[in-house]
C-alpha cells in the first residue's frame, strides 16, 4: 500500500467488513457468476465479436472480494491473458487471494493499492472492470479519468454506478445513522444501533417503502448492512448524470451489461399511447433512458459497457460472423430446438419466453427454419445464407436482403442477447 492516505475511511470500513461477505471455502462447491463479466458479452459489445482473449490485459479497479477477478480468470485461465487486481483494502485482497487458490489460479496480479495512484508503470490494458467503486470517491470524474488513462486505443471498461432514484429511502438512512452514532466509535456498535432502528422504522419511512428492492442488509450478513447504510462515503447518479460523466471523460456508452435492465429503459414498455410515445421517441437515446428511469423509478444500478470508441459492437453485415445463442453452455442445442418445433407446427406461430422473463412470438416459417438449423455456433452468416439459397432454390434472395430479415425478424434474440456474434 502506498502512504497517500486515499479514504482513510473507506478503507478502514472495509478492512472491518470486507464487501460483499464471501467464504473462501466455498470455491469448491460454486463460482459466483458476474454477468458483465461474461467473456461473450465483452467480446460481441466491446471488441466487435473478434477478439481471442490471447495476450489480453484486464484490470479490476476497485476488485473487493474478489467477484469479478475471480470470474474473469477462470473463464481466462487457459489463455495467455493477464490481470491485475487492486484494492485499497487488505483485508477484501487477502480474500480475493484465498478463493483465487482455492482455483488454482495463477493469471491474477496483486495491488493493494488506491486506483487513484495507478499510472503508465502498470501498462495500457484493453478492458478495464470497475463496479460499485467510482461513486465511493472523493471525484468520482477523477477516478474514471484516471482509468480512461490506462485503457488501450481499443480498449473498453465494464461499470457500474449506483442509481439515484432506486436508491430512495438510503441515503435518508445512511444521514439518521450518522446523526444516532455521532458518539459512537466503534463500527460495531454502530452496526448494533442500526438493525435496532430497522426493527422500528415506521411504515413511512422511505427505505421501508423501498426495502424490497434493496436487501443487502439482508442477504449480505453485517458486511452488508455496512456497505448500504453507514458507508462513510456514498452517492448516486441518474442515469443522464451517467451519460454526462462519460462526455466529461471522453468516453462512448455502448450498451447495458443487463437483459433486464436494457429492456426496462425502454419507454416503450411503460407508455401505450401511439401519438406520445412518437414524441418520446423523437427525443435523443439518452433522454429516452433518463424517461424510462424515472417512470420506474426502481433502478438502483447503471451497469453497462464504456468505450473510447463509438462502434464496437459485432454487426450482422459483417457475414464472416457465427451467430450463436447465448449462454452458449445452456442453450446450444436450441437452434436444432427451435427447427424442430417450426417443423412440427409450420406456419403458425411459436410462444418464446426468454429467462430474463421477457416474451415474444416467433413465425414458424420455413425461412426461420433453415435459419435455426443452421445455427450451431461453427457456421458464419454467409454460410447460412448460402445455405438458405440452397434450399429455397432461389438465387434472387441476395445478403443485403438476408441481414436486413434477420435484423428485423430475430431483433428480439438479439435485443435479449439470445443471439451473439463472433468472428470465425
Amino acid at each position: 500500500m502506498d502512504n497517500k492516505p486515499y479514504l482513510k475511511k473507506v478503507r478502514d470500513q472495509y478492512e472491518s467488513y470486507p464487501y460483499p461477505f464471501r467464504d473462501p471455502s466455498e470455491e469448491s462447491n460454486r463460482l459466483v457468476e458476474i454477468a458483465i463479466e461474461r467473456l461473450d458479452l465483452i467480446n460481441f459489445y466491446c471488441f466487435k465479436g473478434a477478439c481471442n482473449f490471447n495476450k489480453f490485459r484486464v484490470l479490476v479497479a476497485g476488485g473487493g472480494t474478489g467477484d469479478s477477478i475471480i470470474f474473469l480468470a477462470e473463464q481466462l485461465k487457459h489463455t495467455t491473458a493477464e490481470l491485475w487486481y487492486v484494492d485499497i483494502s487488505q483485508a477484501s485482497m487477502n480474500i480475493a487471494k484465498q478463493r483465487a487458490v482455492k482455483r488454482r489460479l495463477t493469471n491474477i496480479n496483486w495491488l493493494h493499492t488506491s486506483l487513484l495512484s495507478l499510472d503508465e508503470n502498470i501498462g495500457k490494458f484493453d478492458y478495464i472492470s470497475c463496479t460499485g467503486v467510482l461513486h465511493h470517491l472523493d471525484d468520482p470524474l477523477l477516478g474514471l479519468k484516471t482509468l480512461k488513462n490506462l485503457l488501450n486505443d481499443a480498449g473498453a471498461m465494464g461499470l457500474m454506478l449506483y442509481g439515484e432514484y432506486g436508491r430512495t429511502g438510503v441515503y435518508q438512512m445512511q444521514q439518521l445513522m450518522k446523526m444516532i452514532n455521532v458518539n459512537e466509535n466503534q463500527l460495531a456498535d454502530k452496526v448494533i444501533n442500526t438493525k435496532k432502528i430497522l426493527a422500528n422504522l415506521p411504515e413511512t419511512n422511505w427505505f421501508t417503502h423501498n426495502e424490497k428492492f434493496l436487501v443487502d442488509h439482508i442477504n449480505g450478513e453485517d458486511n452488508g448492512l455496512v456497505d448500504l447504510l453507514l458507508h462513510e462515503q456514498d452517492r448516486a447518479y441518474s442515469i443522464l448524470d451517467v451519460y454526462q460523466l462519460l462526455e466529461q471523460s471522453a468516453l462512448k456508452f455502448v450498451e447495458f451489461s443487463d437483459v433486464k435492465m436494457r429492456m426496462s429503459y425502454r419507454p416503450e414498455q411503460y407508455i401505450n399511447d401511439s401519438s406520445l410515445l412518437k414524441t418520446i421517441k423523437q427525443r435523443p437515446i439518452k433522454e429516452q433512458h433518463g424517461i424510462a428511469e424515472l417512470l420506474v423509478g426502481a433502478f438502483k444500478k447503471h451497469e453497462f459497457y464504456a468505450s473510447m470508441n463509438a462502434d464496437t459492437k459485432a454487426s450482422f453485415t459483417e457475414l464472416s460472423n457465427i451467430p450463436f445463442f447465448f449462454p452458449s453452455e445452456l442453450y446450444k442445442n436450441l437452434g436444432h430446438q427451435l427447427a424442430n418445433a417450426i417443423l412440427a407446427s409450420p406456419n403458425k406461430v411459436i410462444s418464446m419466453k426468454h429467462s430474463s422473463g421477457f416474451e415474444f412470438d416467433l413465425s414458424a416459417s420455413q425461412l426461420n427454419y433453415i435459419i435455426f438449423k443452421n445455427i450451431d455456433g461453427k457456421n458464419t452468416l454467409q454460410m447460412i445464407f448460402d445455405e438458405i439459397r440452397k434450399e429455397l432454390k432461389s438465387e434472387t434472395l441476395n445478403n443485403e436482403q438476408l441481414v436486413t430479415y434477420i435484423c428485423q425478424c430475430f431483433k428480439p434474440f438479439i435485443q435479449l442477447d439470445w443471439i451473439l456474434l463472433r468472428a470465425s
